[in-house]
């Protein structure tokens, strides 16, 4: 068949497909909002980290002001499974799970602590039975708001504190987060490095980290990258350490949080008028300047 007949030809199936997928998750939040349920903050993900849809609306995230704690996933994905003979089934099979935004991890089925649907019984079922557990699920929704303890199989006293735990958490790495940035900096600009810029990504854990300097000063970039290298693996550990005995919060901060996990991406060497306007320039900006630079969110830290 003709390469441009069979990609069309795909394209509509997909486009299909993709309207499927839209029925569905309106259809989820249609049945929420029956029970006097109140979803929000509805997106439809591209993919999940380096996988993207192959078609639309197969992604769903959203919260419920009712449980503003939680966070709840729908996807319609094409999945490979394992039949009940042991030979492998690939199919587009719903769930449906959530988790406590203090507990988020890997935001998917298989990883998250209310997960009902994300077991083998369910994967072998006939389309149609799916469907129907599917709904079912769905509909435990409105009772289990009143008592989310059980989404997550823990008691009521036991889901409490943990809830109280990770929001002291929060409050004391916020705290600390200026002394921890300023500590880094302090490190640039004892090796002449002028600016760093520090940022995350939906697609990836903890946080990307690139600096930027000063042309005329002669630096070898190599050097520069290898002494940020060694700080970032060795001696930023102890200054963590340090600034968590300083604030007297390691009883619920770790160094092993995503706010304090830094990949060091590179060095950019530049004129020092493009050095000095960087320091107030936008994310937009900032990506068009440097070369393969991505900053996604506008909350990047910019250590000068």
């Amino acid at each position: 068949m003709n390469k441009r007949i069979k990609k069309k030809q795909q394209s509509i199936v997909n486009k299909a497909i993709g309207l499927k997928n839209k029925e569905l998750m309106n259809g989820v939040l249609d049945k929420l909002r029956s029970h006097g349920l109140t979803p929000h903050k509805i997106e439809f993900p591209a993919g999940y980290f380096l996988f993207m849809n192959k078609t639309a609306y197969e992604i769903m995230h959203f919260e419920l002001k009712e449980l503003p704690e939680f966070y709840f996933g729908v996807w319609n994905r094409t999945v490979c499974v394992d039949d009940k003979d042991g030979s492998e089934i690939i199919s587009r099979i719903p769930f449906i799970f959530g988790e406590r935004k203090c507990m988020l991890d890997k935001f998917k089925p298989s990883r998250t602590e209310w997960s009902p649907l994300y077991n083998t019984t369910y994967f072998v079922k006939e389309q149609e039975e799916q469907l129907q557990d599917f709904w079912s699920v769905v509909e435990t929704l409105p009772e289990l708001v009143h008592v989310p303890w059980e989404l997550v199989e823990e008691d009521k006293e036991e889901y409490e504190d943990t809830l109280k735990f990770f929001e002291v958490r929060k409050q004391q790495t916020q705290l600390i987060l200026p002394e921890v940035y300023k500590r880094i900096t302090a490190f640039l600009k004892a090796h002449h490095v002028d600016m760093g810029l520090l940022y995350s990504d939906d697609l990836f854990f903890g946080n990307q980290f690139c600096v930027i300097v000063d042309k005329s000063l002669g630096l070898e970039t190599s050097e520069v990258n290898d002494k940020i290298t060694d700080y970032l693996a060795f001696d930023f550990e102890k200054d963590l350490e340090e600034v968590f005995r300083q604030f007297d919060v390691s009883e619920h901060v770790s160094i092993y949080q995503d706010e304090f996990i830094i990949f060091f991406e590179g060095c950019y060497v530049v004129d020092k008028e493009v050095l000095e306007r960087s320091k107030t320039m936008s994310r937009t900006e900032l990506n068009k300047i440097y070369n393969s630079l991505d900053i996604r969110t506008s909350n990047f830290v910019r250590l000068v």
